[in-house]
């Protein structure tokens, strides 16, 4: 889909301002920042478990539902076929068509509260079908989440997308590899990569892949806009281009984690995105 230019550039520079406004809107209708602060009442499920797995038509219409292996443990949430719509008609109405397009399906499923709240996995080897994967329970229970969680999800599309990655063998690529993928030199997230991580701070995060972020050299609230950025390369992509779609422009760029938020700004396509993610979400959050 070649996301490096999915909207065209024109003459006129987009205006970040045109987003805060949007943003402006939908913090002061709904009491504050799009940060969730919601607690979540723990009676979580200690497995995952896939409920209902629909294949996506035309990146616009589910179709041929099937339940997912943990779907007798759940009757309720499995049956739920409304609210799953819901879900999948929201992100859409969020959502630009140009990064969902290569979302072939989409999975409802659940841990429990908190846990994981969602995630794209690859359906083929080169990386350009995804499905889809959405937390009923977190994203019927706070709305500020679900539409953070579509925002990072959809940092993802952005970052795992194929115009951002090339098939050069794993023993030969010298960029950072997406998904056992190598990320061509100049895409988002080798961009990222170059300005923010090391090979030594990339073999860390595999090696201590399980265990707490807390227990690693690099971490640092200082460098990392969350604890979970600190995970990877990818999720600190994701969670930066969050705060950059749902923060003002930092203006102190001494911490790098708002260098990390300033990174996006450096792309023009990606402020229009910002603009409509914005714009989208403040028609839809009522």
């Amino acid at each position: 889909m070649g996301l490096i230019c999915f909207i065209p550039h024109t003459e006129i520079a987009p205006n970040p301002a045109h987003g805060d406004a949007a943003l402006k809107k939908i913090n002061d209708r709904h009491s504050g920042t799009m940060f969730s602060s919601k607690e979540y009442p723990y009676y979580d499920i200690e497995d995952f478990s896939s409920l209902k797995i629909y294949t996506v038509k035309d990146h616009t219409q589910l179709i041929h539902p099937e339940n997912g292996l943990g779907s007798k443990q759940h009757p309720k949430l499995t049956k739920k076929v409304g609210t799953h719509e819901k879900l999948w008609q929201r992100f859409k109405a969020v959502i630009p068509e140009p990064i969902r397009e290569d979302v072939k399906e989409f999975e409802i499923f659940t841990d429990g509260h908190g846990e994981y709240y969602g995630y794209v996995s690859p359906l083929n080897f080169i990386q350009t079908q995804w499905r889809l994967s959405f937390d009923i329970q977190d994203f019927t229970y706070d709305k500020k989440l679900f539409y953070y969680g579509i925002i990072h999800e959809s940092a993802h599309l952005i970052g795992f997308d194929d115009s951002q990655h090339n098939d050069t063998a794993k023993s030969y690529c010298t960029n950072y590899q997406i998904l056992e993928r190598c990320a061509n030199d100049n895409s988002y997230t080798q961009l990222f990569y170059e300005q923010f991580w090391t090979k030594e701070m990339v073999e860390e995060a595999y090696t201590y892949a399980y265990d707490s972020v807390e227990n690693r050299s690099y971490a640092s609230t200082k460098n990392f806009v969350t604890p979970y950025a600190m995970n990877n390369v990818d999720e600190d992509f994701a969670e930066s281009f969050s705060y950059f779609i749902f923060s003002k422009r930092p203006t102190d760029l001494k911490k790098i984690k708002h260098q990390k938020i300033e990174f996006f700004y450096q792309f023009e396509e990606l402020i229009k995105l910002r603009n409509e993610l914005l714009h989208n979400i403040e028609r839809d959050y009522r």
